[in-house]
């Protein structure tokens, strides 16, 4: 089985849940069912139970997609009603026997989402069990949204704006009185314009342009890492990330051992981490997700191998965009990338163009074009949900200690 997860935003855009993506059986599941929801969520349940929530969800609570059958039967109750939310699917057939299975469910503590609503919040049957409403804000006419958002507010129910996917939407969606938001808005620019770029710290750019040299000197390195406290210390975290018996105040030591494209990797990380520290966390943790997950294809590909590097930096810089609001060829300008890193991230095309293409509709629960780019570079598709979670402790870790 193949899972992904897409956040669910508060307003000032932390995570507030993770709704669970899914294919079981060679058939997708996610926004739209093509398979029966008790076959492929008890798949994604048991997936909870057996490696632990918080692999996937890291603790927050797991949206997940529920139909009539799977409702009505109690093989999701092995998990506890404050790591999940039940997705109520908007073709659900209601009748007495599911609204007083839910309403018991309700009173076992389970939160009930109602899914791409489409109704009217004054008379709609499930109005009164549920707790949260998702509207789909790609798909249904914005008169209609505010309208019935504004019944479902009074009637003290939390609204979830969902594939909200522009940041005009976002704020739309604010001034409606969403409070809960899904899509892809926060991978998005505010703005289009170098005016608004945030300044490269001029440490970070001087190991940057020193590792640019034909030939970078350890010596030049160390002297400059030396000469920033912050720079010192996160190195030597990242060191003992490692668990490398190093002394940690050798600075030339620890940088030898990691080698220039080792430095370069991690200068690259701190220098995303510290561009994004005013953005959505989700937005910085994205790229390094996508770093690491795209090393881990390349390094299960052997003709990937020899390009682990370049692939983890198209992963890591794929939101530098987001991250300095401006288009990404103006920020990627002043970063001397491989010839093959720009091809794929700015047109996306060239060697590593697949992995991103593997990478991006993987996260997104297009298993099935994921699953055509795996094949194509001859890689097990059953190492990808593996890969993906591996990916997100990593960057966990990094997030921690970098």
């Amino acid at each position: 089985m193949l899972v992904a997860r897409q956040p669910i935003l508060d307003k000032r855009q932390n995570i507030f849940a993770y709704e669970l993506l899914y294919r079981d059986d060679d058939k997708t599941t996610s926004f739209n069912q093509e398979v029966s929801a008790l076959r492929a969520s008890t798949g994604v349940i048991l997936e909870l139970f057996e490696s632990g929530a918080e692999r996937i969800t890291e603790n927050k609570r797991a949206f997940v997609n529920f139909d009539k059958e799977l409702l009505m039967s109690d093989v999701f109750e092995i998990v506890k009603p404050d790591k999940m939310v039940i997705e109520v699917l908007e073709d659900v057939e209601i009748d007495e026997a599911l609204v007083e299975r839910l309403f018991d469910l309700k009173k076992k503590g389970y939160t009930i989402a109602l899914d791409d609503f489409f109704h009217s919040s004054e008379d709609y049957a499930l109005i009164n069990v549920c707790d949260i409403i998702k509207y789909d804000f790609l798909n249904t006419d914005i008169k209609k949204i505010i309208i019935d958002s504004n019944i479902a507010i009074k009637k003290g129910k939390t609204i979830l704006a969902e594939k909200v996917e522009t940041q005009e939407e976002f704020e739309i969606a604010k001034k409606i009185g969403f409070t809960l938001f899904q899509g892809y808005f926060f991978e998005k620019p505010k703005i289009a314009s170098s005016q608004n770029s945030k300044v490269r710290p001029i440490q970070y750019t001087s190991v940057i342009s020193e590792l640019n040299k034909e030939e970078p000197s350890f010596d030049r390195l160390t002297d400059i890492i030396e000469k920033d406290l912050n720079l010192s210390y996160r190195l030597m975290r990242m060191m003992s990330l490692r668990n490398l018996e190093i002394n940690r105040e050798n600075i030339k030591k620890s940088l030898t051992y990691m080698g220039l494209k080792g430095i370069e990797r991690w200068i690259n990380i701190v220098l995303v981490q510290t561009l994004g520290k005013n953005c959505p966390a989700e937005l910085v943790k994205i790229s390094l997700i996508r770093a690491s997950f795209a090393e881990r294809i390349a390094l299960n590909v052997p003709r990937y191998e020899n390009f682990r590097y370049q692939a983890s930096i198209v992963g890591l810089f794929s939101t530098l965009d987001a991250i300095l609001n401006m288009p990404l060829d103006e920020a990627l300008k002043d970063l001397k990338l491989d010839d093959i890193v720009k091809d794929a991230l700015l047109e996306n095309e060239g060697i590593l163009a697949p992995i991103k293409e593997l990478y991006l509709s993987y996260e997104r629960g297009d298993f099935k074009k994921a699953s055509v780019f795996a094949e194509m570079m001859g890689l097990d598709e059953n190492l990808l949900s593996k890969l993906y979670i591996e990916s997100i402790e990593w960057a966990n870790r990094i997030m921690q200690i970098v």
